[in-house]
């Protein structure tokens, strides 16, 4: 689905997600880092954007059988 999804053109980020470290007490950044994506990840945000493109072309069809 991933592979399918890149050949359509989907964007694909290298980290899709920044972590700062913050301090207790000043709340001023310590450190910044980048989010590692584990497969179970990519495979959860997979599903997700499936499920949604899914559920919006079912709306879609619903809606356009309304105006026939």
């Amino acid at each position: 689905m991933r592979q399918r999804r890149i050949e359509r053109g989907a964007l694909t980020l290298a980290s899709p997600e920044v972590k700062f470290e913050i301090d207790t007490e000043t709340h001023d950044p310590l450190d910044v880092g980048g989010f590692s994506v584990l497969p179970c990840t990519c495979y959860g945000s997979v599903f997700l954007l499936t499920s949604s493109t899914l559920f919006s072309s079912a709306i879609f069809l619903f809606l356009l059988l309304l105006t026939l």
